[in-house]
């Protein structure tokens, strides 16, 4: 395997390692927010809510021709299936996207359904 390659493989590896920890810590927030599950609960309606982030534009490379189109379309039907949606096009940088994260996690009401859906490259620089 070439420098380049490894050197992108360990970029592949760091962005999939942070995918499965965000989606892990939006679990652990649901399931601690969540006391017990009772009889009750299983018909009461739970809020929905949905991060959404649709990335198009890089500057270093190609720009993605579907992914804010995607992402502006989701936020549209989940939207009209009741969720209050949280939706972010073209967000700059690392920091941007921890933050848009971190305002929505506080947002979130307990015991509400939630959803996470982002459209556009994956990948990490500098860890």
């Amino acid at each position: 395997m070439t420098p380049q390659g490894s050197r992108r493989t360990a970029r592949r590896l760091t962005c999939l390692r942070f995918q499965l920890a965000l989606l892990t810590l939006l679990g652990l927030w649901s399931v601690l927010h969540s006391p017990e599950v009772s009889a009750a609960d299983s018909v009461v309606a739970h809020p929905r809510v949905a991060l959404l982030i649709g990335n198009a534009n890089y500057s270093a490379v190609k720009p993605l021709s579907n992914s804010a189109n995607d992402a502006n379309d989701m936020c549209e039907a989940l939207g009209t299936l009741g969720y209050k949606t949280s939706c972010y096009i073209d967000v700059a940088d690392r920091r941007e996207f921890k933050a848009r994260i971190q305002d929505f996690v506080a947002s979130v009401p307990a015991k509400s359904d939630v959803l996470f859906y982002y459209a556009g490259h994956a990948g990490a620089a500098e860890g």
